[in-house]
């Protein structure tokens, strides 16, 4: 028979997401190796507690250490994005259309176009332009064109 130590689980996964805050029920599981049901239960039970915050979506849940500002969240969400990842690497140094950008980060420009609609709504990145326009981010806005 298997020991239960209901205290160390939960501290386990606190930490996980004091490391990185932020992340959905499967990205946990992974971090912390343990089960889906074993996760969710001790979620429950931490949210109950005050200790941590779900935030349901319509097909993730998203878990937040208590404390973390509900205004930093969309940037630490973006940051589990690989994708919006790729998107900033390339435009940390100039003005990119969205073209340009699918072609520098190898993805389809349908999802260059929904991760630049995240990042501009998230503040981190800035359209420059309507009918051929050009994105930046926040720190280079003013930057070189391309």
């Amino acid at each position: 028979m298997t020991q239960r130590n209901g205290d160390a689980t939960r501290a386990r996964i606190l930490e996980a997401l004091r490391q990185r805050p932020g992340m959905n029920k499967a990205q946990l599981r992974r971090f912390v190796g343990l089960a889906w049901t074993t996760v969710s239960y001790h979620l429950l039970r931490m949210q109950r507690q005050g200790v941590v915050d779900l935030d349901r979506r319509a097909t993730v849940t998203l878990c937040w250490p208590v404390g973390i500002p509900t205004r930093f969240r969309p940037w630490l969400e973006l940051l589990h994005d690989p994708e919006a990842c790729r998107v900033l690497d390339v435009l940390a140094t100039r003005r990119h259309s969205l073209a340009q950008l699918a072609k520098a980060t190898g993805l389809s420009a349908a999802t260059v176009d929904r991760r630049l609609k995240r990042l501009i709504q998230a503040g981190v990145v800035r359209k420059h332009g309507i009918y051929r326009p050009r994105f930046s981010t926040e720190a280079n806005a003013g930057g070189p064109k391309s």
